[in-house]
């Protein structure tokens, strides 16, 4: 979930469960979180699951080691990896882990794509900007997700900012897990909250 708290800031929260079946998927049993000056680890936990899940480990971001990452691969000079190691040496397990991240910049709107080594059973991506705002949500298009044109409309159930419908013009049939071309352009209907409601004049 990214979600915008005001014009300047926003928080990024993150869940994932990966499961280990042996030890050549170790490797997505370490985390490597990036920040820097704009980009802070606010929270980190992580739990590990053995084959029956039984929870064999809790760890948090006590528990991280700090490194700095090569300039070559990263520009910031005050960029920092927080790295956890969760491989609990026996197999098949489970780790849950989840963080959070707290952008004192809106510049970076982070999108998602799943790692192509690794399989995904089932993923979500949530943008919460509230209408309050009056953000633009075509300032999304080029990073990362595609092109973007939103439209507002009162709604007794949905909470303000929150995505009502969708659709993608150019293919109207397109439903959830369809896949799309960079740069397509995708239709949001946001919620503005329950319409305003005229009260009555009491003598």
């Amino acid at each position: 979930t990214f979600e915008v708290t005001d014009p300047e800031h926003a928080s990024e929260r993150v869940r994932a469960r990966v499961r280990i079946e042996d030890s050549t998927g170790r490797r997505y049993a370490r985390l490597a979180i990036l920040t820097h000056e704009f980009v802070h680890l606010a929270s980190l936990s992580a739990e590990v699951f053995d084959a029956r899940g039984r929870s064999i480990r809790i760890a948090d971001q006590s528990e991280a080691e700090i490194h700095r990452p090569d300039e070559a691969v990263h520009l910031a000079s005050d960029a920092r990896a927080y790295g956890l190691d969760l491989d609990p040496g026996t197999y098949p397990c489970e780790i849950a882990y989840s963080y959070e991240l707290r952008h004192a910049s809106l510049f970076y709107w982070p999108g998602w794509m799943p790692q192509g080594t690794l399989p995904v059973a089932a993923a979500s991506y949530e943008l919460r900007v509230p209408s309050s705002l009056g953000f633009h949500i075509l300032a999304l298009g080029g990073v990362g997700v595609p092109d973007t044109l939103a439209t507002q409309q009162f709604d007794e159930t949905v909470p303000a900012g929150s995505v009502i419908s969708w659709s993608v013009p150019a293919d109207p049939a397109l439903t959830a897990g369809g896949e799309v071309l960079p740069g397509t352009e995708v239709a949001l209907v946001v919620s503005q909250g329950p319409a305003p409601r005229a009260v009555p004049a009491v003598a």
